[in-house]
């Protein structure tokens, strides 16, 4: 058995563009290394590896699928 935690920063979903304004997305992009934010396919292309043969191995990570948000 295998564990993984993907931690998404912010994602552009619809509910998330609905509940937001544009001043803070033009903050939240200015926060991450990407020239722009998250896509629900981006979090499905993270977890598709890992349920993946190609994810096979990777266990007990946490996977920051954020833009660089994090990047110290």
């Amino acid at each position: 058995m295998r564990c993984n935690l993907v931690a998404p920063g912010v994602v552009l979903t619809t509910a998330a563009l609905k509940a937001t304004t544009e001043e803070f997305r033009k903050e939240a992009l200015a926060s991450v290394r990407s020239p722009r934010l998250g896509a629900p396919e981006d979090i499905a292309a993270m977890v598709a590896f890992l349920f993946s043969d190609d994810g096979a191995y990777i266990n007990g990570q946490t996977i920051l699928v954020d833009g660089g948000a994090n990047l110290t």
